[in-house]
């Protein structure tokens, strides 16, 4: 499948990655970023942050695919499962 919304879907899983690895940082900004503003900081310093992490989630999601993080994350997964121990022994992998 090729297109648009292959490119769109592919796109938006970048950023998907990158938001949910980086999620503690994200609650940590929101804390900080809330504070900054109760304490009568401008909502264009909050808002500009919030753009900046929104590209900041896309470009980690990008470098996790391009630089092999996703291969190690679901080989971790394939140690901890029984069912993939039990295929690597009956056929020796």
């Amino acid at each position: 499948m090729k297109g648009y919304k292959f490119k769109l879907a592919l796109h938006k899983h970048y950023f998907d990655v990158g938001y949910g690895t980086t999620s503690l940082v994200k609650n940590l900004w929101f804390v900080f970023g809330f504070g900054s503003i109760m304490a009568g900081m401008s909502y264009k310093y909050a808002l500009y942050l919030g753009c900046a992490y929104a590209l900041f989630c896309y470009v980690f999601g990008w470098a996790w695919y391009r630089f092999g993080w996703n291969e190690a994350q679901v080989e971790v997964v394939n140690r901890i499962n029984p069912f993939v121990q039990e295929m690597r022994k009956v056929y020796k992998a």
